[in-house]
């Protein structure tokens, strides 16, 4: 532990007479039993604890406000009508604050006066705190056993067609996970397809029945995420440079992440400064596209497919899909390789829950995951970069695909590549009803 972060930052005494006083002792980074520590990157939750004692007689029922970054949370204090001498409570709250600092915490102590004391100079105390930083630029920890479903059910109605392909993402072994255990479900064969080689499960039923279905089970370790942030800071734009060619793909414009789009180069040149490679390391621009994305978008699930970068920018709205793809477009143009991750989440009431983020590059590091939405979702206004390569829930998704786009067999050109897509051949009728499913479950 570090003396500096177990000192209680002091308040400061008031002279007024009353016969209640509410009087600040302390204020400091803590832990859920109110004991004072230092936070670490990557934990779940930052703690704050208040002391604060009461003299004379009894406060009226008040309030403390805390607050961490741009997250504010609020208790209510109702201490019993008989208290002790100088007796010292504590009072300590979390804040799932997924970053990496320097973060800014406050503490107001009865905000609205509604304790019976009017003396408001001891009751307000603020503290800077910059996370403990894991040793490397980038570590997995946390690693937890997962099993996997996903599953397709087809209603193609009275006019059967003549050939169907199902296409599933494969979910493949790098950074946070780990394909412990995948088997192809009986007609299912496995493609890699363009322009990235990306895995699909593809399955083909050649003059199918009016429904049918499959599903694929599987198994795999995820792991949470953490990063350091100084040494991410570290890479040069030089080092960036040299990397380009072998990560070209990433680089490139895409169907839906038009890097080379007007309206996307107008917003990356308003956000960043005319010299950011001067200014900014490579990490550091990225970090500061990645709050513009999050701050200058509003979240829309009912947003349709696909969502594209352009698209979203125009509309100023999207869901994850639009938002990763606004990102990893913004990413690519000022260099930096990018692609769009997609996925599911382990939800303990929906079995539904698709997902998509981001990962960048940066040379000695490799591949960091940055999740704009859960961005957007903490704090819409924010200024805080959450979830920019510090994902404690990275540990409970299911990573199915690492392209944005991809060449399915019998088409010109790409078309939008997720988890699951559908592709038929010969059809006679209308467009069937497809209907995907997901799960995530811990495996005990």
């Amino acid at each position: 532990m570090v003396a500096a972060f177990l000192a209680l930052v002091p308040y400061l005494s008031g002279s007024a007479h009353f016969d209640c006083s509410v009087h600040g002792v302390g204020f400091a980074t803590g832990d859920p039993d109110g004991k004072f520590s230092k936070p670490k990157v990557g934990d779940e939750y930052y703690w704050i604890s208040v002391q604060y004692e009461i003299r004379g007689e009894a406060a009226r029922p008040f309030k403390i406000r805390f607050e961490m970054a741009d997250l504010t949370s609020v208790l209510d204090v109702k201490e019993p009508s008989s208290l002790e001498p100088d007796k010292i409570y504590t009072r300590s709250i979390g804040f799932r604050c997924p970053a990496d600092g320097p973060i800014t915490a406050r503490v107001a102590i009865d905000p609205d006066g509604t304790s019976g004391d009017p003396n408001r100079a001891d009751k307000t105390s603020e503290l800077k705190f910059t996370p403990a930083p894991p040793s490397n630029a980038i570590e997995y920890y946390n690693a937890r056993r997962l099993k996997a479903s996903i599953s397709a059910n087809v209603d193609a109605g009275q006019k059967a067609p003549l050939l169907v392909h199902v296409f599933e993402g494969m979910p493949t072994t790098e950074g946070s996970q780990t394909v412990v255990d995948l088997a192809s479900a009986p007609g299912t064969k496995t493609v890699r397809l363009p322009p990235f080689d990306a895995p699909f499960f593809d399955y083909r039923l050649v003059k199918p029945p009016a429904t049918f279905g499959i599903r694929h089970e599987f198994s795999i370790t995820a792991s949470s995420v953490k990063v350091n942030r100084r040494l991410m800071d570290a890479v040069t734009w030089d080092e960036v440079d040299k990397s380009r060619d072998s990560h070209a793909l990433y680089l490139a414009p895409e169907r839906t992440v038009q890097s080379d789009d007007p309206s996307v180069s107008s917003f990356v040149a308003s956000v960043l400064p005319a010299d950011y490679r001067a200014q900014l390391s490579p990490a550091e621009a990225v970090r500061t596209l990645f709050l513009a994305v999050a701050k200058n978008l509003r979240y829309d699930k009912s947003i349709g497919r696909p969502e594209d970068a352009a698209g979203t920018l125009a509309r100023r709205s999207a869901a994850c899909g639009g938002m990763s793809a606004l990102f990893t477009a913004c990413t690519r143009s000022i260099g930096v390789p990018a692609r769009v991750i997609s996925g599911w989440l382990e939800h303990p009431l929906e079995t539904n829950e698709g997902h998509a983020w981001t990962e960048f590059y940066l040379p000695r590091i490799g591949w960091i995951p940055a999740d704009v939405t859960f961005c957007n979702g903490l704090h819409p206004k924010g200024d805080t970069t959450y979830f920019f390569g510090n994902i404690p829930d990275l540990n409970a998704r299911c990573i199915s695909n690492r392209a944005a786009t991809a060449v399915f067999p019998g088409e010109d050109g790409p078309s939008m590549a997720s988890m699951a897509v559908f592709r038929s051949f010969g059809w006679s009728g209308s467009l069937p009803a497809v209907t995907f499913k997901l799960s995530l479950e811990p495996l005990k």
